[in-house]
This record gives structure tokens, C-alpha cells and sequence, in this order.
């Protein structure tokens, strides 16, 4: 029974081409795919977010702002310019980037300067979208957030058991929310990346053809999005063995040292404590993102295969063993 569903039957045939295009081993190849991992989302950076505390604790009182001087503030502007510039950019390569791993595993050519340029407008196009889905994501939080919180805001108590029971729906609402948002990134990465650069279309007539495609298909939709989620949580535990293991191997030296240091010149400080845990993690993320390679080479092919089993016109993979990769 598993069998007819491509989800479950493509899975030996991707861990095949992983093999083949990931073994014996080439430093130039995975090298490549670590820094395609980096900027398309394998590298598993977070960006925290900002934590306020109580009005009472700055010393102001409720309802002022702190007088932060216009110098103050165009500094901060300026910085906050930067750093959405920075993280444009990022976006913008990790954007441009989906499309040339597809154009490496089609080939066989992990070459990332091969097709960047010609992806860029495809880049740009799937960038747009996706901040369109997160802004229009954001703006149905902030609309649910008034609905919930604005009949509550008339003074009661932060303990009071409305108050709670507000909390915990809006909190279960936004739970369900995501799930619309996940399968979203995951159909526009999986398939509608392909087939935008099979039919040389925008993001929307890609949606379009993938909606098509699935839709006589949904019960296989259905189960590779049941697969996928199974085998994500299975990487992800493997993956954090792997760089657990790693971490631990790498941190061996650094205690070492760390402990001569103290023991025997009777150096420990915070200056040392830097000096030791800034190589540490300059080793640390690009030892990582080598563990990832093979993860993220997986899954991209699997999703392609998926797609060229559940239509011919995209697939994309060749079907005969692929060749020596070049580096």
C-alpha cells in the first residue's frame, strides 16, 4: 500500500543520489552545499526575539517615552537600516540560492556561480513573496490581537482567569495559523522553486501549476507532507546527535586549555573566556554545516522526485545514475 504513494516509495531512490553525489568524498562539493545550507535556512540560525520588562523598572512614568535626543535616535535609525539592509541581502541570496541547488542536483554540477546571475530575477520574485506571506501573517496576528485583547484591557488584573484563558486561545489560535503558513514553505520550496524554473514563470503561475498538479493528487499531498514532517523530526534528532558529538569533540582541546591556563598561570577572566569561545565557534558553525550537507542534499532531492513521480513534465532529475559531481 505504501508503495503507491511516492512520499514513502522515493525515499530509498534520494538517499541513493545523496550517496552518489556525496561519496567519496570532495571538500569542493561539500563545501558548497554547507554554504548553500548557510543561506537557505539549513544552518538552523534564530533570531531571538526582544523581551520588554516591566514600565515600573525604568524609572519613567507610565505612558512616557525616555527623551533620547535626536542625535540618539538617528543613531539608532541608521542601525536599524543597516541591519534590515544586511538582512535583505541575506534573504535576497538565500532566495536566489533555492533555485541554483535545484540547478546543481539537476546537473550534477555543484557549481554556485553557474546560474546565480540568471536566477537573480526568480530570487527577487520568490523574496517578495515571501515577505508577503510573513507581513500579511503578521497583520492577521496584530487583527486577532486586538479582537482578543482590547475587551480585556479595561484594567484587570494580569492573574484574573479571563485574562488567562485569553492568553492560552490567542496562543492556540496562533498554533493553528502556523500550520497554513508551514505548508505554505513547503510547497513553495519544494515544488513551486521547480517548476518556476522548468515553465521560466513568476511565483503566482508557478502556485497556480502546482495547485493543479496536486489537486487530482491530493491524498499524495497529503502523505508526503506526513512523511516529510516524520522524517524532519528523525534528521532533526540525528543531526543534533551528529553536533552534539562534534561540539564535544571539538571542545575537548578548549577545556584543556582553558584548564592549564587557570591552573597553571592562574589566568581565567572573561578575556580569556572570549579568547577561547570565539575559535571554538568559528570551528563549531562551519563543522556543523558539514554534518547538515547530507540532510539538506536529502530532502531537495527527495521533493524533486516526488514531484517528477507525480508529473513527468517536471522531472527534472535524470533518470540514469548521476555521473561524478564536478567541483
Amino acid at each position: 500500500m505504501s508503495d503507491d504513494y511516492y512520499a514513502f516509495s522515493e525515499i530509498s531512490g534520494a538517499v541513493d543520489r545523496t550517496k552518489n553525489l556525496l561519496w567519496p568524498f570532495q571538500w569542493g562539493v561539500w563545501f558548497r552545499i554547507a554554504l548553500i545550507a548557510l543561506f537557505i535556512g539549513g544552518g538552523g540560525f534564530n533570531f531571538p526575539g526582544s523581551s520588554y520588562g516591566d514600565v515600573s523598572d525604568t524609572g519613567l512614568a507610565p505612558g512616557s517615552l525616555p527623551d533620547l535626543g535626536m542625535d540618539n535616535i538617528g543613531i539608532i535609525l541608521i542601525i536599524v537600516g543597516v541591519v534590515l539592509l544586511l538582512a535583505l541581502i541575506w534573504m535576497f541570496i538565500g532566495s536566489v540560492l533555492q533555485f541554483v541547488f535545484v540547478d546543481c542536483l539537476t546537473s550534477g554540477r555543484i557549481l554556485l556561480t553557474r546560474t546565480f546571475k540568471e536566477r537573480s530575477g526568480k530570487g527577487v520574485r520568490l523574496l517578495l513573496f515571501n515577505i508577503g506571506i510573513g507581513l500579511i501573517f503578521l497583520l492577521i496576528i496584530a487583527v486577532l490581537a486586538l479582537i482578543f485583547f482590547l475587551p480585556v484591557m479595561d484594567g484587570t488584573p494580569p492573574g484574573d482567569a479571563l485574562v488567562i484563558g485569553t492568553v492560552l486561545m490567542f496562543v492556540l489560535l496562533i498554533l493553528v495559523l502556523l500550520i497554513p503558513l508551514a505548508l505554505i514553505a513547503i510547497f513553495t520550496t519544494d515544488f513551486v522553486v521547480p517548476v518556476m524554473i522548468r515553465d521560466d514563470c513568476g511565483v503566482i503561475a508557478a502556485w497556480r501549476q502546482v495547485i493543479a498538479i496536486f489537486a487530482p493528487e491530493w491524498k499524495q499531498a497529503v502523505v508526503y507532507v506526513l512523511v516529510k514532517f516524520v522524517l524532519g523530526i528523525a534528521a532533526a534528532i540525528l543531526l543534533f546527535i551528529a553536533v552534539l558529538i562534534a561540539v564535544i569533540i571539538i571542545g575537548i582541546p578548549f577545556v584543556i586549555i582553558g584548564v592549564v591556563l587557570a591552573t597553571v598561570f592562574k589566568l581565567m577572566n572573561i578575556m580569556l573566556l572570549l579568547l577561547l569561545l570565539i575559535p571554538f565557534v568559528v570551528i563549531v558553525i562551519p563543522v556543523t554545516l558539514l554534518i547538515e550537507v547530507p540532510f539538506v542534499t536529502f530532502f531537495r532531492y527527495y521533493s524533486l522526485q516526488v514531484l517528477g513521480r507525480i508529473s513527468e513534465k517536471y522531472a527534472l532529475l535524470p533518470n540514469e545514475s548521476m555521473d561524478e559531481p564536478a567541483v
